[in-house]
């Protein structure tokens, strides 16, 4: 069973241990979360089902120690403020080779955000251009206006970014005219980091990526099949609701039948847009073309 990793990036002070917190909370019976820490934050995690343990080294062995003695079915890494991780070294080099990194999470005090960028700007902006999710707490209206002057999207292009405002709302950071992606080939392949920008334009725009050739991995999964479509997806993280789901996306029925709910399958297909109900409204369909299961 491949094991899903969420690592968490960010300065102390930035809220990882919080948000790790409150995502442990909303986990479902049956995950078998373990927290792997780097760092003794301000905050403690109060989840009775986690299993959180400290290290300051990552090393294959610590890895290994850790899937046998624990067997976890969901990892969350919480990683030092001070040192930037190589995550591709991390995930092809130490991990067990059924776990992966879902999702790279930086985290962001708006409140002490200036301050980094003036005294520790290449700290930051390496855990910013890592990421695939960037949540930047304790934001106010002019504080929102500067984070939007400092163009994060000319750092990370890919990533989700979100304001997360004292008052508890969430604002989308990406300016809702442009797609952050090259749609002018007419093709458009997706890397993991991806998934989540693309998955949630094609909600906003379903329009804007009518007839483009995609390519990316999807879970197969059959228990979420509704109204005559196949469905595969990601699990992944929201900022805004802190749990852990998976996302579905409709396909036309057939190629897929052949394999089981769990299989991690690389898709080539053509995108249109459906109304479908497990999307409560428009989102993306995806006519396949080709599908490998990926071993």
């Amino acid at each position: 069973m491949e094991v899903r990793v969420f690592y968490f990036m960010g300065l102390l002070g930035s809220g990882k241990t919080t948000f790790i917190d409150k995502t442990l909370n909303g986990i479902a019976d049956g995950f078998n979360p373990l927290v792997i820490c780097r760092e003794v934050g301000d905050e403690d995690f109060t989840s009775e089902d986690a299993r959180v343990i400290y290290t300051d080294k990552f090393t294959k062995k610590f890895f290994k120690d850790a899937a046998e003695t624990y067997d976890p079915g969901i990892v969350f890494i919480e990683d030092d403020g001070m040192q930037t991780t190589d995550l591709f070294e991390l995930e092809n080099k130490l991990f067990p080779d059924n776990w992966y990194i879902a999702q790279a999470v930086c985290m962001a005090n708006a409140e002490t955000f200036e301050r980094y960028m003036l005294k520790a700007p290449n700290l930051l902006m390496d855990k910013i251009r890592t990421a695939s999710m960037i949540v930047i707490n304790r934001c106010d209206d002019a504080l929102a206006e500067y984070l939007r002057s400092q163009n994060l999207r000319m750092t990370n292009k890919d990533a989700e970014i979100w304001l997360e405002f004292k008052d508890g709302h969430v604002e989308s950071y990406a300016a809702e005219e442009e797609s952050v992606f090259d749609l002018s080939t007419g093709k458009l392949r997706l890397t993991d980091d991806d998934f989540p920008a693309w998955y949630i334009e094609s909600f906003d725009f379903p329009d804007r990526f009518e007839g483009i050739e995609v390519e990316l991995d999807l879970e197969v999964n059959h228990e979420e099949a509704f109204g005559g479509y196949d469905a595969a997806g990601r699990w992944l993280m929201t900022c805004c609701e802190n749990d852990i789901r998976f996302f579905p996306v409709a396909c036309k029925p057939g190629i897929l039948d052949k394999y089981r709910t769990g299989d991690m399958v690389h898709i080539t297909a053509v995108c249109h847009s459906v109304e479908w109900p497990p999307y409560e409204g428009v989102g993306p369909l995806l006519e396949i073309k080709r599908a490998v299961q990926k071993q």
